[in-house]
């Protein structure tokens, strides 16, 4: 079991490896359409990354008070 779940996270890894290395051209993010100043130019694989952790963080910050209820009642001893 333990070697099924290696293979399946290793070929998911090449996948978002591949997936990465296909997206490195170069895209322009224009913050509000219309003003110059506010874009900015990085390749794709990387404003993906920080769209992903922006979404993980969203999660865990929305997920925190359900977190913190659980900690406080395991403190209890319930």
């Amino acid at each position: 079991m333990r070697l099924l779940a290696f293979i399946i996270r290793t070929i998911l890894f090449l996948l978002v490896l591949v997936f990465a290395l296909a997206n490195t051209h170069s895209v322009t993010m224009t913050l509000i359409p219309g003003v110059s100043g506010l874009s900015f130019e990085a390749p794709m694989v990387l404003w993906l990354l920080g769209v992903f952790t922006l979404g993980v963080l969203a999660c865990f910050l929305f997920l925190l008070p359900t977190l913190m209820a659980g900690w406080r009642k395991d403190r209890r001893g319930s």
